[in-house]
């Protein structure tokens, strides 16, 4: 008995840093890369690479400045205006196809959350949904049978499979270790393993 096989094809890993309050939710940087995934191997097509100024009137929480060493000075100098993201992002996740696309990203939850808050800010552009999103962790937590529940870190994951060479906490290094942790799954266990048994809920048999 073997899994059957999704019909992914393109996989785009993802990562947010983002203020999470009562005034603003919003991403202050985001980090995207495209792959084929052809055979076991993850070939790149492109980057999206961004710092987001604040929205008038917001500010960065101290709490997210001192978790990612990004201060208002790095956004107001080397940001894109909220807007321009809005657009920038759309345009990008316009060029796959949703049928055969999957975001992955570690825990991405609150970065599906902030790419919603990005896009459909003032009117309802793009359905995040629409996109299939996965869990990068189910595949850690099923390879290395952990059943806690409690999220392992994506540094304390990368450490493990011996994958060091990260600054972590920058959207753009969390989405580097981010591909890096699934191509190493992908070599170690096989595309089926790591991707498909989570999206293929059936068994085909093998004469």
């Amino acid at each position: 008995m073997v899994l059957a096989k999704s019909n992914i094809e393109n996989i785009i890993v993802l990562d947010t840093e983002f203020v999470s309050s009562k005034t603003i939710n919003q991403p202050f940087q985001i980090s995207i890369s495209a792959f084929h995934l052809i055979k076991n191997q993850l070939q790149k097509i492109s980057d999206f690479n961004a710092y987001i100024q604040m929205r008038p009137g917001t500010h960065l929480t101290y709490f997210a400045k001192k978790y990612t060493g990004i201060t208002e000075d790095t956004l107001l100098n080397q940001g894109i205006y909220p807007d321009a993201a809005t657009i920038q992002v759309v345009n990008y996740l316009l060029n796959f196809d949703v049928g055969n696309t999957l975001i992955v990203g570690w825990d991405p939850i609150n970065d599906k959350r902030m790419i919603d808050n990005l896009i459909n800010y003032s009117d309802e552009i793009v359905n995040v949904d629409a996109f299939p999103w996965f869990n990068l962790v189910k595949p850690y937590a099923h390879f290395n049978k952990i059943t806690s529940g409690i999220t392992p870190s994506l540094k304390e994951a990368c450490e493990k499979y011996g994958l060091t060479d990260f600054a972590f906490h920058n959207a753009e290094d969390d989405t580097h270790a981010t591909v890096a942790l699934l191509q190493k799954f992908i070599d170690e266990y096989g595309r089926e393993k790591t991707i498909d048994q989570f999206l293929v809920k059936k068994y085909v048999k093998v004469r």
